[in-house]
């Protein structure tokens, strides 16, 4: 045919489909592998956001941890990664060769402001879940808690159930590498309390490792800063019923901490900037809400409490023990 020029043999036109196709789709779903793609579960129950930042050296055992801990594919793997080193492609390795659902979304260095929150709104933007899980990738916060909490969920009704640190026998977090550390956090723990009324709703309002309804964050703008994402939600997100659920907080096993001095100035205008938030919405008034301390078994179950007088301390709003 004239004018039409060579025709490209079938086997570069079947190349060339699928390169077009590929292009189709978010980045984060290529593996850069021939003829492989990472996948999601249909309508998955639960979705687990993991932001991670250079963390090669933690998240082959992270996989596998949550592979163990919650075999089947009823979930969905949602890595958001700020990383500079070989993180992203060995995620993608992991995944495939562990026959897990899910995918790695990899952002770019102009589209990392915010930092780690910023990162697990990413992820919940892609969330496809009744019910969305966050953790940290250092190993922390262990795999095997988070049936724990999405069990309070169901078993309580809750809207957001929160893993504490501490809800120990001390009262207080053991997986912080110095004292000066867990000072620091316990610090911004009062401070936040102070600042904030839905911060006091809680024994651990800074948590990273917490899981929601969908419901509490749709239709929610959410702006955070830093690292805390936990507050932007406490703050401006729709929920009526918190449960405190008790984890062991481990020592971290690889990396380094991302609480820096920029982050602490990032927490700092995170409180002012919502302690000007204005009235919430009346589903997000802390009257009438309700928070429980649910321990899994062998731990007796926590009662339900009025928040409306939020002023009471936590030991006194929980009012539950160990036996």
């Amino acid at each position: 045919m004239s004018g039409a020029g060579p025709r490209r043999p079938k086997r570069c036109r079947r190349v060339c489909a699928r390169r077009q196709q590929d292009a189709s789709l978010p980045v984060s779903w290529r593996t850069g592998r021939k003829d492989t793609r990472l996948v999601r579960s249909l309508n998955p129950s639960l979705s687990l956001v993991v932001p991670t930042r250079n963390e090669a050296a933690s998240v082959a055992a992270l996989v596998a941890q949550i592979c163990h801990a919650m075999p089947g594919s009823d979930k969905e793997l949602i890595f958001v990664d700020d990383s500079d080193d070989e993180t992203p492609g060995l995620l993608q390795r992991l995944l495939r060769d562990a026959d897990c659902p899910g995918l790695v979304v990899q952002r770019s260095r102009g589209s990392r402001q915010g930092g780690l929150s910023t990162a697990v709104v990413r992820g919940f933007m892609m969330a496809s879940g009744a019910y969305i899980c966050t953790m940290d990738a250092d190993l922390q916060h262990p795999a095997s808690a988070v049936p724990l909490l999405l069990n309070a969920a169901r078993r309580q009704r809750a809207d957001l159930v929160i893993g504490s640190r501490y809800l120990t026998r001390n009262g207080r977090a053991d997986g912080f590498e110095t004292s000066g550390r867990r000072f620091v956090s316990s610090t911004a723990t009062r401070l936040a309390g102070v600042v904030l009324p839905a911060a006091r709703v809680t024994t651990d309002p800074l948590s990273g490792f917490f899981l929601l309804r969908r419901s509490v964050i749709e239709g929610v703008q959410l702006r955070p800063l830093g690292y805390k994402i936990l507050l932007e939600i406490l703050v401006r997100g729709r929920w009526q019923h918190l449960v405190d659920v008790p984890y062991q907080f481990h020592s971290r096993n690889a990396g380094v901490s991302k609480a820096t001095m920029r982050e602490g100035v990032q927490f700092l205008r995170h409180i002012a900037t919502l302690s000007r938030a204005g009235a919430p919405p009346p589903s997000a008034d802390v009257n009438g809400r309700t928070r429980e301390v649910w321990f899994p078994p062998p731990f007796e179950n926590g009662t339900t409490v009025d928040l409306s007088a939020n002023g009471r301390s936590a030991s006194e709003l929980i009012g539950t023990k160990r036996r």
